[in-house]
């Protein structure tokens, strides 16, 4: 189900981004791994969603077709997509986010909740429960960023799946020329999963465990969307 990409033009550049199926608008927004882009996150995804809903799937700024953008990664980002949202004259939408995309949808829900109408995060939010915090694709990603080689993104391929046998020589191939393009190269290396990484590095603390505590007030905020949360 191959889908050429549409774009629009916002105050950061370019966002490209696939539009398909018809219906209640979901956007689907996918992770900041080495390689990465719409296509390859959700395409095995969208057209079993297509059949319910208008899915519109955007390369994220500093990936595939879209423009990078400067400074923070958290804001940019959450302004191309309501960028994109503003352009489509979407003013609420359903959100699923992977990894870097459920940060987003989460921050994006948080700040801006009359533009967020239900909210899927797969291992986007929360904080390792059963296992040290760098947990290993983590790892394997920051390692990847300071040395760009086959074999790294290999390990990290690998370290995402249960089943290894997906990880095919085709799909190695692809997603390392992808991952290695300069701009591509850059945006992983200043994503969030990298930065967080770095506090396990030689003069930062060591990975521990982490603990459960409380952290909403008493008056905890309402927010105008439903959604679910999935930690990895």
């Amino acid at each position: 189900m191959a889908q050429e990409q549409k774009t629009v033009s916002h105050a950061g550049g370019q966002i490209a981004f696939h539009d398909v199926g018809q219906g209640d608008p979901l956007f689907m927004l996918h992770g900041s791994g080495p390689g990465v882009t719409a296509w390859m996150n959700f395409a095995g995804n969208v057209p079993v969603f297509a059949e319910h809903f208008r899915c519109i799937v955007p390369d994220l700024p500093g990936y595939g077709n879209s423009s990078p953008i400067q400074g923070d990664p958290f804001a940019g980002t959450i302004d191309a997509v309501m960028a994109l949202m503003d352009a489509l004259g979407i003013a609420r939408a359903r959100f699923i986010g992977n990894s870097f995309g459920g940060l987003i949808c989460a921050r994006l829900a948080a700040d801006h909740p009359d533009r967020v109408d239900r909210l899927t995060c797969i291992g986007g939010v929360g904080v390792p429960v059963f296992n040290p915090f760098p947990y290993e694709g983590i790892e394997r990603l920051a390692e990847f960023v300071e040395q760009p080689t086959r074999e790294q993104i290999t390990r990290w391929l690998r370290s995402m799946v249960y089943d290894k046998a997906i990880v095919t020589d085709e799909l190695v191939d692809l997603r390392f020329k992808s991952a290695t393009d300069p701009v591509a190269l850059e945006t992983t290396a200043r994503s969030i999963h990298a930065r967080i990484w770095r506090r396990g590095r030689p003069g930062w603390p060591a990975p521990t465990r982490c603990r459960i505590l409380p952290t909403y007030p008493r008056s905890r905020r309402r927010f105008s969307w439903r959604g679910v949360a999935m930690t990895g």
